[in-house]
């Protein structure tokens, strides 16, 4: 929905852009005075300051003032949400090579889309299962080669949710208490 109206909304004209927040996507609306207003596209484009989303989708300050939520998104980012909506189908299907593949062209253009790379890191961490935790019956007697490229595989994961960390974002972003 989000999506619609900002196409809709700019063929009319008005100055629009995407924007996040935990498990949520909205639009911020820029006025003729040059005021930015939050769009809700799921509730008649009702406006709604950041301070109510902040309530109903807890996020952390640092998340905030790194950059990974609540803040006006570029064109290359605008694009890349849409990517994620094949991101989370692929997940789905359990494709990690597909999502790898579609996150790292996101990440490109929005290092700071901590959604895409959880689903990146969550994508390495299926990868391992799927092609070695369970093809391997017993993990203490990898192969060399394959050892490498296990360890390679965890790496990659545990940097993604460490990069996302530093940023700000927890695995509670988005649930109230």
């Amino acid at each position: 929905m989000p999506m619609l109206a900002l196409i809709l909304g700019r063929r009319m004209g008005l100055k629009m852009t995407l924007a996040v927040a935990p498990l949520h996507v909205f639009i911020k609306f820029t006025d003729d005075a040059g005021k930015v207003w939050n769009l809700e596209a799921t509730s008649g484009l009702g406006s709604t300051r950041d301070m109510w989303i902040r309530q109903e989708l807890p996020m952390t300050d640092r998340a905030i003032e790194e950059g990974i939520y609540l803040r006006p998104l570029s064109e290359a980012e605008n694009a890349g949400l849409a990517v994620r909506l094949l991101v989370e189908h692929e997940m789905q299907a359990r494709r990690a090579e597909n999502v790898i593949a579609a996150t790292n062209i996101i990440l490109r253009f929005n290092p700071r889309d901590a959604i895409t790379r959880v689903w990146r890191g969550s994508a390495y961490s299926l990868k391992l299962r799927q092609e070695v935790v369970n093809v391997y019956p017993d993990l203490s007697r990898l192969p060399p080669d394959v050892k490498i490229y296990a360890d390679a595989l965890l790496q990659q994961n545990l940097a993604d949710f460490a990069a996302v960390e530093a940023l700000g974002w927890t695995e509670l972003d988005g649930i109230k208490k």
